[in-house]
This record gives structure tokens, C-alpha cells and sequence, in this order.
């Protein structure tokens, strides 16, 4: 595939990004370059490596992560595996620069479970203590494919409570929407985002969006 770029800038509300969209042939990620979003924030990313989810569909969620944190501070991202079980892979401030904070994601390993516990992930995310500074908003955007076999409703709620904003990247057709209700931040359609795993690079700037506007809700 060749590269491409394309600009494109708006206006708004005083903010008036710069677009810059690039396909790498060596990796096929795709990168948004933004101005910054000019506020400060903690965002852990929960990656689903459940067995359904399949090796392939991991590592777009790894590569769209890694597009959304060139979009924003990496410094700033913690990303959290779960299948049965769930694995910090990286913490905020981790990586001394991008490429380190990249290839972290890509090294890991990714051992594929049977089950499907968000919960757990959810529960790991209280381990990450940058997700509470008072003065720095936090967000949860967790990706799920499918149904989570754990209850997700009580340690959401309990981020809820501190002040964490939770949103949903929901993959395909068949989660649960009453799990979904519960699980983001209200209001829900602001907070629930819908695709698949092959268009995941065409929500790299909502996420990214939801990422910078969703801090504010809380703040």
C-alpha cells in the first residue's frame, strides 16, 4: 500500500486542528497528528485478547492505540490486556519516548484466553494511581468484543465514583447492551462508540475526540 497523506483543518469553538493522516507501509498504522488537546489527563486503554477475539483483531487494537497516542501525550496512556485474567502492559510514563512506548505494545505478550472478564481489567485499572490525580482528569476506553463473562457494572461504578470517565469501543453485534449501559458514563451515546475490528483506523480521531471532550465532562 502507498503512502498517503491528506490535510484537512476546520474551525469551532477556537479550535482549529491540523489534520495529517499517513499510512505506513511498513506497519499499515495509520497516523492523526492533532494540535494538542490543551488539557491534561490519565487514559488506560483495556485491550480484549479473549480466544474469540483472535491474534489478528489483538494486534489492531495494538495498532490503534498506538495511532491514537501519536495523536496525544503517550506519556499519559496505560494500556491493560484481559482475557481470564488481566496484565498492566505499559504505565504512564513508561516509555522514555514514542518509539519505546510503540514497541512496548508490540512486544508484549498477548496469550489468548477462554474467557472474556472486563471486570478484571476494570478492577486492574485502580492499580494505575495516575488514574486519580485530582487535578488531572482520568478515562477508561475499553474495548470489548462480545459479552464480558464477568460483571462489569460494580467496578465501573466504583471508577465512576472517583471521577473516571468510561467509554466503550464496542467491536460487531453481539455485546450485550444492558452490560454497555452500565458500563460507560452517561450520557451513553456520548460515551459508546460501535465498529468493527477492519474499520478500527476510521475511529482513530473519534476516539481521540472522545478522548480530549470526555475529560471535560467530569472536570
Amino acid at each position: 500500500m502507498s503512502p498517503l497523506a491528506v490535510l484537512l483543518s476546520w474551525t469551532g469553538h477556537n479550535f482549529q486542528p491540523t489534520l495529517q493522516i499517513k499510512n505506513s507501509s511498513k506497519s499499515n498504522v495509520w497516523f492523526l497528528f492533532f494540535k494538542d488537546c490543551r488539557k491534561d489527563f490519565t487514559v488506560i486503554f483495556l485491550v480484549d485478547r479473549a480466544r474469540d477475539v483472535g491474534r489478528d483483531n489483538v494486534q489492531r487494537q495494538l495498532e490503534f492505540i498506538i495511532s491514537v497516542a501519536s495523536t496525544i501525550s503517550f506519556n499519559d496512556i496505560a494500556v491493560i490486556s484481559y482475557a481470564t485474567d488481566a496484565e498492566i502492559v505499559i504505565r504512564p510514563g513508561q516509555a522514555s519516548n514514542f518509539s519505546e512506548f510503540a514497541q512496548t505494545l508490540r512486544d508484549a505478550n498477548y496469550s489468548m484466553g477462554h474467557m472474556k472478564n472486563l471486570g478484571e481489567a476494570l478492577t486492574k485499572s485502580q492499580n494505575i494511581a495516575e488514574l486519580f490525580n485530582p487535578s488531572k482528569p482520568g478515562l477508561v476506553v475499553a474495548m470489548i468484543s462480545g459479552k464480558s463473562h464477568d460483571d462489569t457494572s460494580l467496578p465501573a461504578e466504583e471508577l465512576k465514583k472517583k471521577g473516571v470517565t468510561i467509554v466503550a469501543l464496542v467491536f460487531g453485534t453481539s455485546y450485550s447492551q444492558a452490560q454497555i449501559t452500565l458500563l460507560v458514563s452517561i450520557p451513553e451515546n456520548d460515551h459508546k462508540l460501535k465498529t468493527d475490528f477492519d474499520s478500527l483506523k476510521h475511529f482513530i480521531s473519534t476516539t481521540r475526540n472522545k478522548i480530549c471532550k470526555g475529560n471535560a465532562l467530569n472536570s
